[in-house]
């Protein structure tokens, strides 16, 4: 998978071109796919530490007795 930073480069020099439009517009449609997944990938991690902070918080931090 490409880095963010070799996108933006490869973007800028199709940009320059008229001809490689095409290759542009399918290297943004990878790049918001890449976010996409990012964003899910950030969300899953998101759900999963909460429900953690909330489960950990109800068990076991304080002594029974």
């Amino acid at each position: 998978m490409e880095s963010f930073e070799d996108i933006f480069k490869e973007i800028i020099s199709n940009a320059k071109t008229k001809d490689r439009r095409d290759s542009t517009i399918k290297i943004l449609d990878e790049f918001i796919k890449q976010i996409d997944r990012a964003e899910c990938e950030f969300n899953n991690l998101k759900d999963v530490f909460s429900f953690r902070g909330t489960s950990s918080s109800n068990m076991g931090d304080k002594p029974r007795w």
